[in-house]
């Protein structure tokens, strides 16, 4: 691979370690508040997070060494969960309508709120990612 995509491979690793890190954030916050004032203004972050996300997952797609990782978000932010519960939206679809919908009874607050019984099996999923990215650019520095 050449020197200038070296570069672009690990400043949109970078940007993806950093987005994910992001959504873990607004995610534990989400988890702690009481309140639904205060969790619709992170669900907003979140719904904005998970965007990002699906950005970077797009151009990761189009980059040959970063093809599997882009794989990976696109497939969790694109596909219904099915386990540990069913839910008939993904996480993308749940973001993007969440401007279009009351925040207590959007399709991203009924899908984290299931999230939030099983907390470290989403975790987990976005983890898993993070980790292993964060070790490669590690080794890469």
């Amino acid at each position: 691979m050449a020197k200038t995509g070296k570069k672009i491979l690990k400043k949109l690793e970078k940007k993806i370690v950093k987005d994910l890190q992001t959504l873990k954030e607004h995610w534990h916050r989400f988890l702690l508040l009481k309140t639904m004032l205060n969790k619709k203004i992170v669900l907003k972050k979140i719904a904005t997070d998970i965007k990002k996300l699906n950005k970077d997952a797009q151009v990761a797609k189009k980059i040959k060494h970063a093809q599997t990782t882009g794989d990976l978000i696109y497939h969790l932010l694109h596909t219904p969960w099915s386990a540990p519960f069913s839910g008939d939206k993904s996480l993308l679809e749940a973001a993007i309508s969440f401007d279009y919908q009351s925040p207590h009874s959007s399709d991203l607050y009924y899908l984290l709120e299931q999230f939030s019984h099983y907390s470290s099996h989403l975790e987990n999923e976005f983890l898993m990612i993070y980790g292993s990215l964060y070790n490669k650019i590690e080794k890469k520095d």
